[in-house]
C-alpha cells in the first residue's frame, strides 16, 4: 500500500525545509518541479511529495487529482502575508468538498523558514495523518 501526502507551497525553500527537516534527505523531480521522500511503514510506504508554483496551486492540485494521482492528504505551506496562496488553499478546499473526495486538506501559515524545523514539521505531518485516519474511519 502507498500512502501519499502532498506538501503544496509556492515556496520551494519552504517545501525543501519541511521535507528535508523531516526526512533528512529527499529526491528532486527530474524536471525540477518538486521534491519527494519515501519512508517504509508497516503495510507499505509513506511518500511525501512537494510541489507548487505561485498562483497555480489550485490548478496544479486539480491536474494531479483529475489525472488520477493518488493523494491521501494535502498540507499547504503558505508564507505569512501571501493572500493569493491563502485564497487558492480555500478554493482547493471548496473544490475537494464539492467534488466529494475523501481527502484531508490542512493549511499552515508560517512566518519564517526557521519555523519549519523538524519537530514542528513532524507535528504537522502527524496532524495530517491523524485527520486522514479519522476521515477513513467515518
Amino acid at each position: 500500500m502507498l500512502i501519499r501526502y502532498l506538501i503544496l507551497s509556492p515556496s520551494e525553500e519552504a517545501r525543501q525545509a519541511f521535507i528535508g527537516g523531516l526526512f533528512g534527505t529527499f529526491e528532486l523531480s527530474p524536471r525540477g518541479r518538486g521534491e519527494k521522500a519515501t519512508l517504509s511503514v508497516p503495510g507499505g510506504n509513506l511518500e511525501v511529495v512537494g510541489t507548487g508554483i505561485r498562483e497555480k496551486l489550485y490548478e496544479m492540485t486539480r491536474k494531479l487529482l483529475d489525472g488520477g494521482v493518488q493523494i491521501d492528504g494535502i498540507l499547504v505551506l503558505i508564507p505569512s502575508g501571501d493572500d493569493g496562496s491563502w485564497n487558492e488553499a480555500r478554493r482547493i478546499g471548496q473544490w475537494i468538498q464539492a467534488d466529494g473526495r475523501i481527502l484531508v486538506l490542512k493549511t499552515w501559515v508560517y512566518g519564517a523558514l526557521t519555523e519549519l524545523d523538524k519537530e514542528t514539521a513532524r507535528k504537522a505531518l502527524l496532524t495530517l495523518v491523524g485527520e486522514h485516519e479519522k476521515l477513513l474511519a467515518e
